[in-house]
């Protein structure tokens, strides 16, 4: 599956998804919801959004337009969804790659240190 997605089939009235994954694994995830439930992905009622990266919230809308579900996310997440502009994203897609449910612009960062070999992984002179 494209992303990052649980599903909570145990316990529960009706199963919920924990995240959705990208939007381009929507196929993939109603392929293995029904699979998992043994339940057309119609029985889908919940979605509980851990944060709002593309590889977590990326299917949520689609999912949410097609099956009417009910989507739990914290008062942040919610904030970052409603201000969500498709426009904007593809303005920043890098144009030899086009828009792909994912942007990125390149940036520099020097935050992590530089690597130094471990005295195990020293040659023994």
């Amino acid at each position: 599956m494209h992303g990052n997605v649980v599903m909570i089939t145990r316990g529960a009235q009706a199963p919920v998804l924990i995240d959705t994954g990208y939007c381009t694994g929507i196929a993939e995830l109603i392929e293995a919801f029904e699979a998992a439930t043994g339940q057309p992905i119609a029985a889908l009622r919940d979605i509980l959004l851990t944060h709002v990266h593309s590889d977590h919230a990326g299917g949520c809308a689609e999912l949410q337009r097609r099956y009417g579900c009910r989507v739990h996310a914290s008062a942040v997440c919610r904030s970052l969804i409603e201000a969500w502009d498709e426009r904007h994203l593809k303005e920043l897609a890098f144009p030899s790659q086009g828009s792909s449910g994912t942007s990125s612009c390149p940036f520099e960062t020097d935050a992590c240190p530089p690597a130094r070999p471990s005295a195990r992984s020293r040659s023994p002179a």
